[in-house]
């Protein structure tokens, strides 16, 4: 099962940078929070990473990072796409339907540019995960 330093580190990797999240995006403060949710749930990728990232950070963060980053899917953000992609495929995998979902949030990641995702479902199809 990841825990979400492991996430934390695919998310690095994700975003292909030395950086750290916060550097690269702008961790937000807590009084961001509120227009920061309103700002993704209208569609905002930007604002939903923000809010993910944030999450991520906590100790009890996790569904709440896993409900942003499903956001930030739903906003065609390729990087949460992966990311969730990741959470059913690897976190989750013995869970009826979660290697569908993260199959499909796979290819819709790989579709909207994620190199990290391509590389993937290649991996996957590989090995024969993925069908012929």
């Amino acid at each position: 099962m990841l825990r979400l330093p492991t996430l934390l580190c695919a998310a690095l990797v994700v975003l292909g940078c030395n950086e750290r999240p916060s550097e690269r995006y702008g961790m937000p403060t807590a009084d961001e929070l509120p227009q920061l949710r309103a700002q993704a749930l209208a569609g905002s990728r930007i604002a939903a990473r923000k809010l993910s990232l944030w999450h991520m950070k906590l100790p009890d963060g996790k569904n709440t990072y896993e409900y942003w980053t499903q956001v930030g899917a739903n906003n065609e953000d390729a990087i949460a796409q992966y990311n969730l992609a990741m959470i059913y495929l690897l976190d989750k995998p013995d869970v009826p339907g979660n290697k569908e979902r993260g199959l499909f949030w796979l290819e819709k990641a790989a579709a909207g540019g994620s190199t990290k995702a391509a590389a993937e479902l290649r991996a996957r199809t590989r090995v024969g995960e993925n069908g012929p």
